[in-house]
């Protein structure tokens, strides 16, 4: 009955759901879990801290010469190292943080790092302090071998609170950072970013973006063919309706892209996927259950995201898919979700080789008995990878032939 508590809800307010008939009808103990979040008998990842200091949470990159970029999370140190193999082997360790701090990780709100074409790094993270949470940064001059001392986005204890901190760099060598502001009741967060050719400084104005964000659904991003940022965030909109919108810098704009019409007082803890192919196609991923829809869906749009196609749902519903991520590729489009057997997590993929029109059956390319991360799709142009670490098998890539 419990078994969607996976999702891991967050709750705003006592009695959880706002889901109508339909989406009871999806799965009879969907409702009951949101309440009951703590009873489900599927491994459930374990709280920031305990993420943290188990290993469990690892990001990556892959730079343009194709050496993979790694970010790991542990009880009181940050780590990076690299691989020239993709994944059969690492370089030594290096501490970003040289002063132990208590590291927060959660798959949604995770460790991250960017790599641009002349080999900087930049890495960003959470730790616990009193009180609250704060992002740090740091960068690297020369390749990874040597960070700087790590800079505090935000005050501890301050009105304000960063979440959902991204880093990336884009095709100009450009570091971007992206963040959610929260302030204490507040219905949501409001969008922000910061951008600089140097990594070293990279500061954090107040330019705001777009406000209502969900707090603690992951933001999802990507560049189109001007090297413009793209958004896909979840958004409240009146109602407490959450559903998704794509938000844009140039010209400054947030369009409504989902209508799932899922209502609800709580925080799903289950962001998007984005993937903008070369040919333009926006490709786009979600979960919801909403009045209208339950399950992940697929959908894409020829026309920068102003329309997109009929919702396509995949995964098995009865195995409660989650947490899906798609890459486009020319005309090859891949995604990549977990679901659960009653035995096992299982980590599933498929592919569309004209433009995400058609689909393959899904195959299952890993699984777990454990608790898993979130599975997170790279490439390199001609080798695609899952990337998918779990208590018992490590962090792996995964080919995707």
């Amino acid at each position: 009955m419990a078994r969607y508590a996976r999702f891991g809800l967050r709750h705003r307010c006592e009695g959880g759901s706002g889901t109508g008939s339909r989406a009871r009808a999806f799965a009879l103990f969907a409702v009951l879990s949101l309440v009951l979040w703590g009873c489900a008998s599927a491994p459930v990842a374990p709280n920031a801290s305990a993420a943290a200091a188990s290993g469990l949470i690892v990001s990556v990159a892959l730079a343009p010469d194709s050496r993979v970029w790694r970010v790991r999370a542990a009880a009181d140190r940050i780590y990076v190292d690299y691989s020239d193999d993709f994944g059969m082997s690492y370089s030594a360790s290096i501490a970003v943080n040289e002063t132990p701090q208590r590291i927060r990780a959660l798959p949604e709100d995770r460790p991250g790092l960017a790599v641009d074409k002349l080999g900087r790094i930049a890495v960003v993270y959470y730790a616990e302090e009193s009180p609250g949470v704060v992002p740090y940064f740091s960068y690297s001059l020369d390749r990874g071998q040597h960070f700087s001392s790590p800079r505090a986005l935000s005050t501890p204890g301050s009105e304000a609170e960063h979440a959902m901190v991204r880093l990336v760099a884009d095709g100009r060598d450009r570091f971007y950072l992206f963040w959610y502001e929260t302030r204490a009741h507040d219905p949501g967060g409001l969008l922000y970013y910061t951008v600089s050719d140097k990594p070293e400084m990279l500061s954090v104005p107040d330019r705001r973006i777009t406000a209502t964000v969900c707090e603690c659904c992951r933001l999802a991003l990507d560049f189109d063919h001007h090297e413009r940022p793209v958004f896909l965030a979840r958004v409240i909109f009146p109602g407490s309706v959450r559903d998704h919108a794509l938000i844009t810098l140039n010209p400054e704009a947030t369009r409504r892209v989902t209508d799932d019409d899922w209502r609800i007082e709580a925080c799903p803890k289950h962001g998007p996927a984005l993937s903008i192919a070369a040919d333009g196609r926006y490709h786009i991923a979600w979960f919801t259950l909403g009045e209208k829809r339950q399950g992940l869906f697929y959908a894409y749009a020829d026309d920068s995201g102003q329309s997109f196609s009929p919702p396509v749902r995949f995964g098995n519903p009865e195995s409660l898919p989650e947490h899906a991520d798609v890459l486009a590729l020319e005309d090859r489009v891949i995604l990549t979700w977990k679901e659960f057997d009653g035995q096992q997590t299982r980590l599933l993929a498929m592919q569309s080789h004209d433009r995400g029109n058609n689909w393959s059956a899904a195959t299952v390319i890993g699984a777990s008995n454990s608790e898993s991360d979130q599975p997170h799709l790279i490439t390199n142009g001609q080798r695609t990878f899952a990337s998918w670490s779990a208590l018992d098998n490590g962090h792996r890539l995964i080919p995707i032939p």
